[in-house]
């Protein structure tokens, strides 16, 4: 069962953490994308963003209803050999992405929680002038109960 209702962000931490020990200097929680800034990023890092919430299947368990909560993980990593161009931003990114898929897709983050499954991420990847590559995965989670 999750501490509370916006529990699921520090569990995706803590399992990002676990599952890839020292594959990111950084993993951390970011309020926005906006927010994000490109020169003060710290790479390779996974931000972990609240997406939203939504009323679930009309099932009841106990007093609460189903919620789906939807979470992106953003992986950034720098290249600073080709800043424009993809290669070596691509090659530092495509494991820690794999590397994600794998923690992440069918994990049950609690009792209570339904494993969870990759959505389409609404925002595309984006990479910036100084070589700052951004690659979004949306996570949803159907949650029964929380404290």
């Amino acid at each position: 069962m999750l501490a509370h209702f916006l529990a699921l962000g520090d569990l995706i931490i803590g399992r990002v953490n676990a599952a890839m020990p020292g594959q990111f200097r950084l993993v951390a929680h970011a309020a926005d994308l906006a927010g994000v800034k490109d020169s003060a990023q710290v790479t390779p890092g996974c931000h972990v963003l609240y997406v939203g919430s939504q009323p679930g299947a009309e099932l009841r368990y106990s007093s609460s209803v189903v919620w789906q909560q939807d979470w992106l993980t953003v992986v950034v990593v720098r290249s600073a050999v080709a800043p424009k161009q993809l290669t070596g931003a691509v090659a530092q990114a495509g494991p820690l992405v794999g590397g994600l898929v794998r923690a992440l897709a069918g994990w049950q983050p609690a009792d209570g929680v339904e494993p969870l499954m990759p959505v389409a991420p609404g925002v595309a990847p984006l990479i910036t002038e100084v070589g700052t590559l951004y690659i979004p995965l949306r996570w949803r989670a159907l949650i029964k109960q929380w404290t």
